[in-house]
C-alpha cells in the first residue's frame, strides 16, 4: 500500500505545474484513502471537518481535467468525422452527375490520367470545377485549362467505377472541343 502511495505522490510531483491536477489528485486520495491508514496518518478528523470543501475540489478539478482531456482528444475525431462528411458530400455529387459529366471523368479512371487539358469555355468542365470534382491546377494556357480529379472524388471512383456506367462519350476533336494529356 505505501508502493502505492509514493507513487501517487511521485505523480503528484511531475503535475506541480498543474495546480489543478494536485488539486484533483489530492482530493481523490483523502476522500478514498481506506479508514485504517487514515487513522494511522490523522486524516479521519480533517477528512470529517472538510469533507464538503474536499468533494468540491474534487468535482471542480475532475470538471476541468474532463474538459481538457476532451479538447484533446476532439481533434483526432474532428478530423475523422471531416473526412467523413467530404466523402459522404462527393458519394452525393457523384451520384447526381449528368452522363456528360462522367463522359469526362471517365479517362481519369479507365485511362488513369491525371491530367486532362479542358477548353476555359467549356461548360462541362467549368460545371465539375464549380461543384469541386476537379481542381483547376491553374496554369491557363490560351484555349485549355488543365485539371485534376480531385483526390476523394479518384478514390471513390476507384473503388466504385460502377458510377461512371452510365455516360455519354466525349467528343474528342482535337483542339477544338477537348484535348487529352
Amino acid at each position: 500500500m505505501e508502493n502505492a502511495l509514493l507513487k501517487i505522490f511521485e505523480f503528484t510531483a511531475k503535475l506541480a505545474p498543474f495546480p489543478s491536477a494536485i488539486i484533483f489528485v489530492a482530493s481523490l486520495v483523502i476522500l478514498f484513502f481506506p479508514d485504517a491508514l487514515s487513522n494511522k496518518i490523522g486524516l479521519t478528523e480533517f477528512k470529517k471537518v472538510h469533507i464538503l470543501t474536499i468533494s468540491l475540489c474534487l468535482i471542480v478539478s475532475g470538471s476541468y481535467w474532463f474538459v481538457f482531456l476532451l479538447s484533446k482528444i476532439k481533434i483526432p475525431f474532428s478530423n475523422i468525422y471531416t473526412a467523413y462528411k467530404e466523402k459522404k458530400c462527393f458519394v452525393k455529387l457523384i451520384d447526381e452527375l449528368t452522363p456528360e459529366e462522367r463522359g469526362y471523368l471517365r479517362d481519369y479512371i479507365i485511362e488513369k490520367k491525371t491530367t486532362q487539358h479542358f477548353l476555359l469555355n467549356d461548360g462541362i468542365s467549368n460545371g465539375l470545377l464549380y461543384k469541386g470534382i476537379v481542381l483547376d491546377m491553374g496554369e491557363l494556357q490560351r484555349i485549355s485549362r488543365p485539371c485534376n480529379l480531385h483526390p476523394t472524388a479518384r478514390k471513390i471512383l476507384m473503388k466504385k467505377p460502377s458510377y461512371l456506367e452510365d455516360y455519354v462519350e466525349m467528343k474528342k476533336l482535337g483542339k477544338n472541343a477537348w484535348m487529352g494529356v
